[in-house]
């Protein structure tokens, strides 16, 4: 069966994309998995909504409108996969590399999925925890933003205390518990 990944992003996915060497080599490794076991079909990156335009007919003319750089989050791609089914479909979409993507990318996974279960490990920072739980996450995986080495290294063990605290209270928020 063919399934149609939707690949949203936002004003900053980009840069972020083709500024990160590390997010381009997990990317095309994840294409390389898919092409290895045949299930990968092709796929587009769209034009920067800078430079993009909706173009539809109107009394059988052209009708042309844009840019729409006003957006928060606009569609930049697609990939097509030919899976065994809609469980394999979701385990492919989950295994697109989001860490850059931020978690909106949680937001247009679980758009059409809703009953997804999903938990970033990667990419959760002091900052942005309650944003990837407002996303749809169900909880949230911290490692290194929480670690302070050299807090660690002093023995100075409220530093950690003070960045989970944080991450506590930002998780407590987005959910409304605050």
């Amino acid at each position: 069966m063919k399934y149609m990944c939707l690949i949203y992003e936002n004003p900053g996915t980009r840069e972020a994309f083709f500024s990160d060497e590390k997010l381009r080599a997990k990317m095309n490794a994840y294409l390389d998995g898919l092409r290895e076991s045949g299930e990968f079909i092709g796929g587009e990156g769209l034009a920067d909504p800078s430079t993009a335009r909706v173009v539809r007919l109107e009394d059988g003319m052209p009708v042309t409108d844009g840019p729409f750089m006003e957006a928060k989050e606009y569609f930049g791609g697609y990939m097509l996969v030919d899976c065994d089914g809609m469980d394999r479909a979701v385990e492919i979409a989950r295994g697109f590399p989001a860490t850059a993507l931020g978690p909106s990318y949680f937001t247009d996974v679980r758009g059409p999925l809703p009953q997804l279960k999903l938990m970033p490990t990667g990419g959760v920072t002091l900052d942005n925890a309650g944003d990837w739980i407002r996303a749809g996450a169900v909880a949230v995986g911290v490692g290194t933003a929480l670690l302070d080495r050299a807090a660690i290294a002093a023995g100075n063990y409220g530093v950690l205390r003070a960045n989970a605290a944080r991450i506590v209270a930002s998780v407590r928020a987005a959910r409304g518990l605050a």
